[in-house]
């Protein structure tokens, strides 16, 4: 994280690959790791890139441990960034059905108005 705050993110990336190669089930270290690309490109000025590589990592994360709660709301999380309130619902609520602990996104106005449209 040192790395991305010095906005080394190239150094950065590869230190998150060589550590998630070595711990893939590190969940805090894939949505850290997902947080530093997008905050890149979003300081790049490219919006639609920065949700994509996010999205990509989140992706990435949950192929690798899908049986984490926590991945599973920082994707569904990304979605409702996005406006895809439909979609991250469904995820959010994957999470929950994973870790009970994350219930309390399902109570969120934005998460709570897909089922009143």
């Amino acid at each position: 994280m040192a790395l991305a705050r010095e906005r080394r993110f190239d150094d950065a990336v590869g230190a998150f690959e060589d550590f998630l190669r070595r711990e893939p089930n590190h969940d805090q270290a894939w949505i850290a790791y997902a947080q530093m690309s997008k905050k890149r490109y979003m300081q790049q000025g490219a919006p639609a890139l920065a949700y994509e590589a996010c999205g990509s990592v989140l992706d990435r994360g949950i192929v690798a441990n899908a049986a984490s709660g926590q991945l599973w709301q920082a994707r569904g999380l990304l979605e409702l960034q996005q406006g895809k309130a439909v979609e991250a619902k469904k995820l959010l609520e994957k999470a929950v059905a994973l870790d009970e602990s994350l219930a309390p996104v399902l109570r969120w106005k934005a998460v709570r108005e897909v089922d009143e449209q």
